[in-house]
């Protein structure tokens, strides 16, 4: 079959570019380069992700005990018919507003979730509109006031949000989670660009690597989230390492917390200490 030129949209952040897709027998063959100077895709190649020997591409039925890590692939309809059962008795026995949809940033999937929720009958949909709001800084203080730095977070290059940690071209560029601090911060707390150090709040800790960057406040932490590692095991307790240096671990999900207003949780701006992982050199903790 000739080579055919198809137009498409990428979806891995905002801006949504146009692109142009070379097709040969039904196979991606070469994509467009990004005008985007600090585009992920130009540190990873797209047939990557659509080709990948681990990707996902039909459901599995969990087979033995959780945590087992037993699998059974079923077909699409047979997965739509256990799932549709099992939501139709949830409905039944708790009422339609048993069930709730939340969603990240700039999904291409936040209109059907709409969609399914208003046929199912459930009003309980949110995303990063109503939880993407820091709590305040002086309340936090006040509650908190012995905690001397405060966190902050934000997207980076070339992940988006917690995608894209298994191609492997993607970690070797970037392998590590990392915090980043003001230089008379780091000096003061005995910490060097590139240690592993704690971040803890009264929710959790995580480690991350420590970059010195002198851009940022002398008063703030930026962790990075959305970090898990695929070389670790992904049974329980392990979870690809997801509570090793996600920075979600440190924030809270007790419902006596919520914002009644946004109807999530605080998720920036949490008082914090940092203090250097003593018991490892360079290599990752858990992984090195």
């Amino acid at each position: 079959m000739a080579k055919e030129i198809k137009h498409s949209i990428c979806f891995r952040c905002k801006p949504r570019c146009r692109l142009e897709l070379e097709v040969e027998d039904n196979q991606i063959v070469e994509v467009s380069t990004s005008p985007i100077k600090k585009c992920p895709r130009k540190w990873a190649p797209d047939l990557d992700r659509f080709y990948h020997p681990d990707r996902l591409n039909y459901p599995l039925k969990r087979v033995g005990e959780k945590g087992e890590n037993k699998w059974q692939q079923i077909t699409w309809d047979e997965a739509l018919d256990e799932i549709t059962a099992k939501l139709q008795a949830l409905k039944d026995k708790y009422g339609a507003e048993t069930l709730g949809v939340t969603a990240g940033t700039s999904r291409s999937y936040e209109e059907f979730n709409s969609r399914f929720l208003n046929l199912f009958g459930s009003p309980n949909q949110c995303g990063q509109a109503q939880i993407c709001h820091g709590n305040s800084a002086v309340v936090a203080t006040t509650l908190f006031g012995w905690w001397p730095y405060l966190i902050t977070g934000g997207r980076f290059h070339p992940f988006f949000h917690s995608e894209h940690r298994q191609i492997e071209k993607l970690r070797k560029r970037y392998p590590w989670a990392t915090m980043q601090l003001n230089p008379e911060t780091a000096k003061e707390l005995g910490l060097a660009d590139g240690d592993w150090a704690w971040i803890e709040t009264q929710h959790g800790r995580v480690m991350q690597k420590v970059q010195i960057f002198e851009g940022i406040d002398s008063r703030v932490v930026h962790g990075q989230h959305g970090w898990w590692y695929p070389e670790m095991p992904g049974e329980e307790p392990w979870l690809h390492g997801a509570w090793v240096s996600n920075i979600n671990v440190c924030t809270s999900s007790d419902e006596e917390e919520c914002d009644e207003a946004l109807g999530s949780w605080p998720l920036r701006t949490f008082q914090c200490k940092v203090y250097k992982v003593k018991s490892y050199g360079q290599e990752h903790p858990v992984t090195g």
